[in-house]
């Protein structure tokens, strides 16, 4: 079989990494009218275009332009590719980030071309999760190009696979063999090398690329005399679909690929704090935002704010690009980027806000002239600790049961003479739970007294005992009471210094092995013991960098809590915190993008989402060989590691913005460097029995809760067509869990979206009760499926399933 070329034009553009979002704007009409006009000359050529908001840009900065564009799509000689909103990084994105980048991109594609990509597109993206082949499957997605890791990064059988998730979702990969800029010479050398490669059919695509340009003139007369010379050869110009049918119609069987597509610049999983804690917080603003919006939208016969939502979305999807939140950015890119993540929290908190305020002025509270309405945005009951601030003097709470519920007065926010109090709140399933505020006259009220903070500088509970080395400041074991199993032999939770001279993408460094030294504990104390928490905080010094973390444990919840705040004032250097387990046959799971991924101990720095497990076997009561572990729940953190049985998490990394090998430092320039000053983020410790399956949606529900938070409301006593306590909606099966509540799209109708993660299969009912809709809606959901059910708001019309773009599945 002769060995056969399909060459395409592009033009991959960043819209900000080495420049502000202005320029890759105007970079972008730049490099469209060029190749326009390059494509009105030669009218053989292709040319391939990928993310919908270069597309927006386009139409709303050149009308006429964007319509000579269209024209060419129509002809089918200007390809849009990807279907996604931008690029993305395809490692820290939520699951749901994910789906929204989709969503939002092929109803754009949609909306101004008539049809959706059917080509997934993330050519230069520094890996690529596991999950992507069901996410971009259930997105209208048959194809997927991607270049990174290279094959000097990762092996492949083939360039050309089928790459396969966890459900069986299966989409015809190809790893593009060569850099996306060639153009001329590049272009040749490339044809003449990949001549002998093992595949049967290549696409190559040529074209200036990173700050626009696309192919030339040159590049075409150069390709049109290669035709000429390379008789043994076929070369010619077309698409990537027609690339990717051609090589469906050969009936050749492709080697399977069930793994993720990793590493390449594995220090983008850590660096730069600030982009990734605030685009989780972003991300789950938005998906809380939208639960307590659907609901009172609902309740309430208001209007859902669709608009907000989508245009609070896109901000966040454009700074999912894989350069803003890898955080390889010049300095100043990053303003803007802050203020598109804030303005989306702040769009969210406003819509959140106006849905919990409707929703709690209509619960009855005519029983109790003063409440605390707290509200619970998981779909399981929770117990969760909350805080209160301002509290009323002297106040005692009252559950629905008629018992006093058990408060503990704590450091407040202010120096002004208020009160701040903590307690666990029980709640229902999404939805609310009322407490009675009751005042006490102060001499009638007691002493609050506990005895959590047990013996020297130990927490204890009715499930576990933590206990503390003095001159490490470290954990020295926590201890199973249940089973008698003790995790760690002491050294845990330490802060460590480690050595790292790399770039700011860490390019060529898949670890950090150049240990520099151990933070050193400056003070350990007890800050709370009382009938709700004991605290014990402890602070630590490194050179010019200190670390305070704040140890807590409460009555009746088996995880431990723990708040840190790093001042960090290091050049070239990273900061992990280190947990070495006592565990034998240790396994590591991590959660990823709407999936998990098993990985070997082999100190490689890995991409995480919102927890890690550690599990393998403990020595309990009895001498008996028990499966134990721990889970490790986090609010911002990305990175992780695991060698042998030491498991970290990478917490800030310190080189120069926007530094890329083989550039070096010059002297007498005084650089920026990432990651200096204050940082705060929390993290769970939740030891189980058994493995991650077992526990796994305390697992879920505690990531959820630390994560999406709980909110509280104020509220006096009033008429209401709602109870004291009420669940809007709950699933059956704790192990399928609720990962979006949403208003569809065009309808206006509930879109539900669940997942299963411990591959079983299952069968559910989702009891859904918005005093409008009252339902029970039985599903079956299959192992690591991501389930989405659209339920019509009015009538008797009955629920349906859906693809991730709410079309009807067939």
């Amino acid at each position: 079989m002769t060995k056969e070329f399909i060459l395409c034009g592009n033009s991959h553009i960043d819209p900000v990494w080495l420049w502000r979002w202005n320029e890759g704007y105007w970079t972008m009409r730049s490099t469209v009218r060029s190749v326009v006009n390059l494509l009105k000359k030669y009218p053989e050529i292709t040319f391939v275009f990928s993310s919908a908001v270069m597309y927006k840009w386009l139409e709303e900065s050149e009308p006429d332009l964007f319509n000579e564009v269209k024209a060419l799509v129509e002809a089918g000689r200007w390809i849009p590719v990807g279907g996604s909103w931008v690029e993305p990084d395809c490692n820290l994105p939520s699951g749901e980030s994910f789906v929204r980048q989709y969503l939002y991109g092929q109803m754009f594609f949609k909306e101004r071309f008539g049809t959706k990509v059917d080509v997934g597109y993330n050519i230069d993206s520094f890996g690529h999760n596991a999950s992507l082949p069901k996410i971009l499957k259930n997105s209208g997605i048959n194809f997927y190009i991607f270049m990174r890791p290279g094959a000097h990064e990762k092996e492949l059988p083939l360039n050309i696979f089928w790459w396969e998730s966890n459900d069986g979702s299966r989409i015809l990969t190809f790893r593009h063999p060569t850099s996306y800029n060639l153009t001329k010479n590049s272009l040749c050398k490339a044809i003449e090398s990949l001549s002998q490669s093992r595949e049967p059919l290549l696409l190559l695509l040529f074209g200036r690329g990173d700050h626009g340009g696309g192919p030339e003139e040159d590049d075409i007369l150069e390709i049109l005399k290669l035709k000429e010379q390379k008789r043994d050869l076929v070369i010619k110009f077309g698409t990537p679909e027609e690339f990717f049918k051609k090589l469906e119609s050969l009936n050749l069987s492709f080697p399977v690929v069930k793994d993720e597509l990793q590493h390449h610049a594995s220090g983008c999983y850590s660096v730069l704090s600030e982009v990734k804690r605030l685009n989780r917080k972003a991300e789950n603003s938005l998906m809380v935002a939208e639960r307590y919006s659907t609901i009172s939208s609902i309740i309430t016969n208001s209007t859902y704010p669709k608009e907000k939502f989508r245009n609070a979305w896109e901000k966040v999807l454009f700074c999912q690009f894989h350069d803003s939140l890898a955080g390889t950015c010049i300095r100043e890119a990053y303003e803007d980027i802050f203020d598109m993540l804030r303005e989306a929290i702040s769009v969210s908190n406003e819509i959140k806000n106006l849905s919990l305020q409707k929703i709690s002025s209509m619960i009855n509270t005519l029983d109790s002239k003063l409440n605390i309405v707290v509200f619970n945005p998981v779909a399981n009951e929770l117990k969760f600790p909350v805080e209160i601030e301002p509290a009323i003097k002297d106040m005692r709470l009252v559950g629905e049961d008629g018992k006093d519920v058990e408060l503990q007065e704590v450091t407040p926010s202010s120096l002004a003479g208020t009160k701040r109090v903590v307690f666990v709140a029980n709640l229902p399933p999404l939805g609310f739970a009322t407490y009675k505020v009751v005042s006490v006259d102060s001499e009638e009220k007691e002493k609050q007294s506990g005895n959590i903070v047990t013996g020297n500088y130990s927490l204890e509970n009715e499930f576990v005992k933590v206990e503390f080395d003095e001159k490490s400041g470290t954990i020295k074991h926590i201890v199973d009471k249940e089973s008698g199993c003790k995790l760690f032999n002491g050294g845990a939770a330490l802060p460590i210094v480690f050595d790292d001279q790399s770039d700011t993408w860490s390019h060529g460094v898949f670890s950090y092995k150049t240990k520099l030294g151990e933070f050193k504990v400056t003070e350990i104390k007890v800050v709370e013991n009382g009938p709700v928490r004991g605290m014990i905080r402890i602070k630590y010094k490194y050179s010019s960098s200190d670390v305070v973390q704040d140890f807590i444990v409460y009555k009746g919840l088996k995880f431990i809590e723990v708040r840190v705040k790093i001042d960090w004032n290091e050049k070239h250097k990273l900061l992990k915190l280190q947990f070495p387990f006592n565990l034998s046959e240790v396994k590591y799971t991590y959660e990823i993008p709407f999936g998990t991924i098993e990985r070997s101990a082999n100190g490689e720095e890995e991409p995480g989402q919102r927890w890690v497990d550690v599990s393998g076997n403990l020595i309990g009561y009895n001498n008996e060989k028990i499966t134990y572990g721990l889970t490790l729940i986090n609010d911002s953190k990305y990175s992780f590691s695991a060698e042998d049985n030491v498991f970290t998490v990478t917490l800030i990394r310190s080189p120069i913005y926007a530094h890329h090998i083989p550039n070096t430092k010059r002297e007498g320039v005084d650089y920026f460097y990432i990651d200096q000053g204050f940082h705060e983020f929390k993290y769970l410790l939740l030891p189980h029995k058994g493995s991650w399956k077992d526990v796994f949606y305390q697992i879920s529900n505690l990531s959820d809760a630390i994560n999406l938070g709980l909110d509280y409301i104020v509220e006096s006593y009033h008429s209401g067509v709602l109870p004291r306590r009420f669940s809007f909606l709950s699933v059956s099966d704790k192990n399928v869990y609720l990962v979006a509540l949403k208003r569809a799209e065009s309808s206006g109708d509930v879109v539900l979206r669940m997942l299963e993660q411990t591959g079983e299969e299952r069968e559910v009912n989702i009891t859904l009760n918005t005093k409008v809709i009252e339902r029970i809606i039985s599903a079956k959901v299959k192992p690591f499926e991501l389930k989405t059910i659209v339920v019509p708001v009015s009538g008797s019309k009955k629920e349906y399933e859906v693809n991730l773009l709410e079309e009807p599945k067939l």
